[in-house]
């Protein structure tokens, strides 16, 4: 009886899979395009997967930031680059105590690279304080830039 169940569930599955291709406009605010990403497809190819279910705007966070442009670079209509403070694959946890990270920010942000900062991992008791400088210097770019966060 559970394996008719599922091939029921199966075949319910696939025959609405069709669903996952928006006929629709769709916006993807939230999306990553990772050194570890790159390494297994190109920036061309994520847009040909983007383009194929239909994204017509995403907002993309990338380690490194660069990769973020990379994509905006091909698709600057659709794309829209954060800079994102975690600078290596391995700074995620640590990133809040690397200064380079507001000099990088600013360079950005001053040419107009970026239209924000983020994604942040802001976690009560594994940090950053609130009164952390590199998080507080974050803030005041953004404001200063008056990008979002």
């Amino acid at each position: 009886m559970h394996i008719i169940r599922y091939t029921y569930f199966l075949l319910a599955i696939f025959s609405v899979s069709n669903i996952c291709v928006a006929d629709e406009p769709f916006a993807d605010v939230h999306l990553h395009f990772n050194w570890d990403q790159e390494e297994l497809i190109s920036a061309e190819e994520a847009l040909e997967i983007l383009t194929k279910h239909n994204v017509v705007f995403g907002v993309v966070f990338s380690v490194p930031s660069a990769n973020a442009l990379k994509l905006s670079k091909l698709s600057p209509k659709t794309i829209i680059p954060f800079f994102s403070p975690y600078i290596t694959g391995h700074s995620r946890n640590n990133w809040y105590y690397d200064t380079k990270v507001l000099k990088q920010a600013r360079d950005g942000l001053q040419k107009g690279l970026y239209k924000g900062i983020g994604e942040l991992h802001v976690i009560s008791g594994l940090g950053p304080r609130r009164d952390n400088p590199v998080l507080q210097g974050l803030l005041s770019l953004a404001a200063e830039y008056d990008v979002r966060v």
